[in-house]
């Protein structure tokens, strides 16, 4: 019987003498093995609460106690973010009030009129928000460096175009035709790119900076704050972007502050009660220039933030936010 099953055996190997001639076994869907389940933790939300007028010592702690209690959360990538930020935000600090200084020949109001026209034109060519307050960044930087001469009121269209241009290649996949820029301000082809090439010279070529907008896109995620208050916030930052006094204060204190902000104006609009003796007891004195910036833009003739913010895609929130700043302006501070 032994003799019989080896010849079997030898039959069958010689008439499958390829490996790849060997017959395969066929598994049956039903029968191929199933892996258990892996167990998945839940992860735990941490309640954050947000803190009332900004204080960059307090944050600093409150970071670093978040960082203790939530070592393996998904926030702890955030704040290495928002520290890398305030790092960079000591390295440029802001340039301050530097038209009395440096340039005599423009004036506060012809700035705002011309970031006005940059928001204009940054929504034309549908560029990106990091674009817009980095041209803005680029403008005021170049306008108060120690330049070798005196910049007219005739260069700063093609200034801040350029500057749009600069920021446009740093953030954006598609960057405006340097055509179309020289258009826009009556030039020539050649007169941009030789002033790109000034303005990045003179400074140093440094585009990664610290920008008000990259602050409040961290916080939005930090906070986990709504649709309607990132649309406000939004709002109020690019509208003090245009006030020259804003330069006073950092952009982490701008972001901070217009969150702040709009979480009372919704909560006011929500219809919660506030303490009005306490109003000006707990905001910073950011907070109050934001509101001044956002009650006077009604007055003045810089529309372009204001149709921006008046569409359904941007939740129509610039009437909103300009009707409750005029009402809290006149009940808390008269």
């Amino acid at each position: 019987m032994k003799k019989g099953k080896d010849r079997r055996k030898m039959r069958c190997l010689n008439k499958h003498s390829d490996a790849s001639d060997l017959p395969l076994v066929h598994i049956k869907p039903h029968q191929s093995p199933r892996t258990p389940p892996l167990k998945t933790k839940k992860k735990t939300e941490p309640v954050i609460t947000f803190p009332e007028p900004y204080d960059k010592e307090k944050q600093q702690q409150q970071l670093q106690q978040f960082i203790i209690n939530n070592t393996e959360h998904e926030h702890i990538y955030l704040i290495e973010q928002i520290e890398h930020l305030q790092y960079q935000e000591n390295l440029y600090p802001p340039t301050g009030l530097y038209l009395s200084t440096i340039e005599t020949d423009i004036t506060p109001n012809l700035r705002s009129v011309i970031t006005d026209y940059m928001v204009r034109v940054c929504q034309n060519f549908k560029l990106s928000d990091n674009t817009l307050f980095l041209s803005i960044s680029i403008l005021d930087r170049f306008l108060a460096s120690s330049m070798p001469y005196m910049v007219s009121k005739d260069k700063l269209r093609i200034i801040s175009l350029t500057s749009v241009l600069i920021a446009s290649k740093y953030n954006d996949v598609e960057v405006p035709p340097v055509n179309e820029i020289a258009k826009e301000c009556n030039s020539e082809r050649t007169d941009i790119l030789a002033l790109e090439s000034i303005i990045l010279n003179t400074l140093q070529f440094t585009l990664s900076v610290a920008t008000v907008n990259l602050f409040l896109q961290l916080y939005f995620q930090f906070w986990k704050c709504d649709s309607i208050i990132k649309f406000m916030s939004q709002f109020v930052c690019e509208v003090a972007l245009q006030d020259y006094g804003t330069l006073l204060f950092t952009p982490s204190d701008v972001a901070y502050s217009s969150i702040h902000l709009c979480k009372y104006i919704d909560a006011v609009n929500k219809g919660m009660t506030h303490d009005p003796d306490s109003f000006q007891s707990c905001v910073s004195k950011c907070v109050m220039h934001l509101l001044e910036c956002v009650s006077k833009i009604s007055r003045t003739r810089l529309i372009g933030t204001i149709k921006k913010f008046s569409t359904e895609q941007n939740m129509n929130v610039a009437n909103t936010i300009i009707n409750a700043a005029n009402c809290i302006r006149s009940t808390h501070i008269g």
